[in-house]
């Protein structure tokens, strides 16, 4: 059962903002500053668009803040950032774990849990109905195969016993044209009827 075209692209742009690791509204905050040159200008085009009358003007400026050949960069930036930032964050905390005696108990306790938040985001970026989809698509997709890879060996038979048809063919014809049926009593093409007609 297939989505309607908007849930569908809602879907879609929930799975990469997941991948990308946007879960909150400050993190799709932070993404959208990556396709704006200048944060103020991007809160006046988004008050701009609300009035009607700016709305052609606002659009205007909208289609020059980023080109869509910079998007993928973009992206990949705020992707580096985020992950400069998260490198910040986990050095800020292992000196905070760091105590006098030099112990960094609570750090290591902390690292494996990340660790297992970042897998099971990872392993949730497509939804359960989605991975459903895409199991029965696969396996539609192997029994096609499995019919074409049938009918390609059905079409070769059906090759093979066509040519052999024309051979056949031609050596009756052979036969039945050749001198030696003139010297028998009975030439075989007095009895076979050709034409198939009755």
């Amino acid at each position: 059962r297939s989505l309607p075209p908007q849930a569908a692209s809602l879907a879609q742009a929930e799975a990469l903002l997941k991948a990308l690791g946007v879960e909150e509204e400050k993190d799709l905050a932070a993404l959208s500053e990556y396709f704006f040159v200048d944060v103020k200008q991007e809160k006046e085009l988004i008050e701009d668009l609300n009035e009607e009358e700016n709305a052609p003007e606002a659009l205007e400026r909208l289609q020059k803040l980023i080109q869509p050949n910079q998007v993928v960069a973009a992206i990949n930036k705020f992707v580096s950032d985020k992950k400069e930032d998260a490198e910040v964050k986990e050095n800020k905390a292992w000196t905070a774990a760091v105590d006098v005696t030099g112990k960094s108990d609570s750090l290591e306790k902390k690292k494996p849990k990340e660790e297992k938040l970042f897998w099971e985001r990872m392993a949730n970026v497509i939804s359960s109905p989605a991975h459903s989809t895409w199991q029965h698509l696969e396996k539609s997709l192997k029994e096609y195969t499995k019919i074409l890879e049938q009918r390609a060996r059905g079409i070769e038979g059906v090759n093979n016993l066509s040519s052999q048809n024309q051979e056949l063919k031609e050596l009756l014809n052979q036969y039945l044209g050749s001198r030696i049926n003139d010297e028998l009593i009975v030439p075989p093409t007095d009895t076979i009827k050709l034409g198939g007609g009755s």
